[in-house]
């Protein structure tokens, strides 16, 4: 979450590279499920497209990893 942030698009990917997660609103984040099921431990990679009150753009991206 952060200020001045007009909209985001945030999506996570397993490590085959499928979609595991996605969301536009900044308020609700990834839970650890797909398809209704707990994901194995693992490293997920993020992508973070935003969009700030300024009209500026901008792209992050990383991994993170998945601890049950």
């Amino acid at each position: 979450q952060g200020y001045n942030i007009n909209a985001i698009h945030f999506e996570v990917y397993n490590k085959y590279g499928e979609r595991v997660f996605e969301s536009t609103d900044q308020n609700i984040g990834w839970d650890g499920y797909f398809r209704n099921k707990e994901e194995n431990p693992g490293v997920f990679t993020w992508v973070l497209d935003y969009n700030l009150d300024d009209g500026s753009t901008g792209r992050l991206s990383g991994n993170t990893t998945l601890i049950r």
